[in-house]
C-alpha cells in the first residue's frame, strides 16, 4: 500500500471523527508565555542518612520503611558491651590519677613546709610544685576521658535527628555496624523540592523567569509552587545548570518522583489555535478548516509549542484567520440499561 493511499485513508478516518459537534474559532496571532519544561525529580530540603558512630552488633531495630518517627526516638540499640568496658576504663583511670594527686599534693605540703624551716632546697620546692601541677593535670585528662568514653557509650542507641519519615531501612538485627554505615534514611515530609536542570542558553531568561507550576505524571498532580532557586554553577559537560523550586504543599509527592517543572520565560507572538481543533491520527495531524460558503476542509498543520489555556502553535498548514472546528467535548455516556424489578 502507497504512502498516498495511507494518508488518504487517514483523512477519510480524520473527517469521520470531525462530524462530531464542533465550534467553529478563528486561528489567531496571540501574546502567549513561553513556557519551557523542565524535567526534575522530587527531592527533601531536610533529609539526613543516619549511620553508626561505633561498632557493634544490633541488638533491636526499633522502626521501618514507612514509619513516623519523632526527634530522639530510638531507632537502633548496638551492643554496648564493649562500649562498657571503655568507661569502665575511664572510671578506673580517673580513679588512679586522683589517688596520685592526693599523694603529689601531700608531698608538696610536706616540702613547704620543710623549705619554709630551710631544710631543703628551692629546687625541692619547685619539683614538688610540678608533680602536683602535672598530677592535677592527669585528673583533668582521666576525667575528660572517661566523659568521651560516656558519650561513645549512648551512642549505643541510635535515635532519629528530627521529626520525619523513615523512607529507607539498611540494617536488621544481628548485622554489625560501624560507623559511618547507613543505618536508616529520614526525611521531612512536609519540606520538599523540585529539583530540575536547564539548558544554560536559557540561564539569562531565568532571572525573570517564574514557575507556572510542578507536574507530576504519576500522581496526575499539578502542585503550586514556592521560591525558585538558581544554583551558582554550572555543568561543563551537558551544558546545563541546575534549579530547585521549593513545594509549599507537597501533598502526595515523596522524594525520588519524576515531575515536570514549567518555566515561563518570557512573551512571544505565535498563531495559536485550541488544541481540542487538532486531530491526530497516526504520523498524521490536522485541523479541519471553514471557508467561508461554509466548506469544510481537512488541512494537515505542522505544530510548534503548547502554551497555556489549552493553545498550541501552528507553524505551517493554516493562516491567521481562518476559521477552525473545535470538537466538543463527548457527553458523559448514560446507562440505557433496563431498570430491575
Amino acid at each position: 500500500m502507497s504512502r498516498q493511499t495511507v494518508l488518504f485513508l487517514a483523512l477519510l478516518a480524520l473527517n469521520a471523527a470531525a462530524s462530531a459537534a464542533e465550534t467553529a474559532v478563528q486561528a489567531e496571532v496571540r501574546t502567549v508565555e513561553r513556557i519551557y519544561a523542565a524535567d526534575a525529580v522530587i527531592e527533601s530540603t531536610l533529609q539526613a542518612n543516619v549511620a553508626a558512630q561505633i561498632n557493634g552488633r544490633l541488638l533491636a531495630v526499633g522502626a521501618d520503611a514507612g514509619d513516623r518517627v519523632r526527634k530522639g526516638q530510638v531507632l537502633a540499640r548496638i551492643d554496648t558491651r564493649e562500649a562498657d568496658a571503655g568507661v569502665a576504663s575511664a572510671d578506673a583511670q580517673v580513679a588512679q590519677a586522683q589517688a596520685q594527686l592526693f599523694q603529689a599534693r601531700q608531698s608538696y605540703d610536706r616540702t613547704k613546709d620543710l623549705r619554709a624551716q630551710n631544710f631543703v632546697s628551692q629546687a625541692a620546692l619547685d619539683s614538688a610544685e610540678a608533680g602536683l601541677k602535672s598530677a592535677e593535670a592527669a585528673v583533668a585528662a582521666a576525667k575528660a576521658g572517661a566523659h568521651q568514653a560516656g558519650t561513645v557509650r549512648s551512642f549505643a542507641e541510635v535515635t532519629a535527628p528530627f521529626d520525619g519519615l523513615v523512607a529507607m531501612r539498611s540494617a536488621d538485627v544481628g548485622d554489625f555496624a560501624t560507623p559511618g554505615k547507613t543505618l536508616f534514611v529520614v526525611y521531612a515530609p512536609g519540606s520538599l523540592r523540585a529539583a530540575a536542570t536547564v539548558p544554560q542558553a536559557l540561564v539569562g531568561d531565568l532571572g525573570k523567569a517564574r514557575v507556572a507550576a510542578v507536574e507530576v505524571p504519576s500522581l496526575d498532580q499539578t502542585l503550586a509552587a514556592g521560591r525558585l532557586t538558581v544554583l551558582p554553577a554550572a555543568d561543563a559537560r551537558s551544558l546545563s545548570q541546575r534549579i530547585r523550586v521549593d513545594l509549599p504543599k507537597p501533598e502526595l509527592a515523596i522524594p525520588g518522583m519524576a515531575a515536570k517543572v514549567n518555566l515561563v520565560i518570557g512573551s512571544a507572538q505565535r498563531l495559536v489555535v485550541p488544541a481540542r481543533a487538532v486531530l491526530q491520527r497516526g504520523e498524521l495531524t490536522a485541523v479541519q478548516v471553514q471557508a467561508a460558503d461554509g466548506k469544510k476542509t481537512l488541512r494537515q498543520v505542522r505544530l510548534g509549542e503548547r502554551f497555556a489555556n489549552d493553545l498550541v502553535e501552528v507553524l505551517a498548514g493554516v493562516q491567521a484567520g481562518e476559521t477552525v472546528l473545535v470538537a466538543q467535548a463527548p457527553a458523559p455516556a448514560q446507562n440505557t440499561a433496563p431498570a430491575k424489578r
